[in-house]
């Protein structure tokens, strides 16, 4: 999966040795983007929730810095996501957000339908 994005601030991803508060390793915002599975069943979208992944796929992205007076970002995030689907499942989508090292949470974007078959 990939996306662009455009930060204002330029403060997205974070170094190996960010682990302290709020960052730590056990803490919400370890992870700074999170991914949100969802399979189609009769027409209907339900989350999946699996004991491999949880709820959310969560990635931590690598420290980005701007260089220059103009500390705005624009970058394209490319995520890959490795996962065996059921054999009963022909398409899914996902909704995705990510926060900021200021804490600032992204807009929800989504996916469009992705068919397997």
């Amino acid at each position: 999966m990939n996306y662009y994005l455009i930060d204002g601030d330029g403060d997205i991803g974070f170094k190996d040795g960010d682990t302290l508060p709020p960052y730590e390793i056990t803490g919400n915002y370890h992870n700074n983007v999170l991914i949100t599975m969802y399979k189609m069943v009769d027409g209907i979208y339900h989350v999946v929730d699996t004991p491999e992944i949880g709820t959310y796929f969560k990635f931590r992205t690598k420290y980005i810095e701007p260089i220059g007076q103009n500390k705005t970002l624009k970058c394209t995030i490319l995520i890959y996501l490795d996962f065996d689907t059921p054999m009963s499942w022909d398409s899914v989508r996902f909704d995705f957000y990510m926060y900021d090292r200021a804490l600032n949470k992204s807009n929800l974007a989504t996916t469009g339908l992705i068919v397997f078959n």
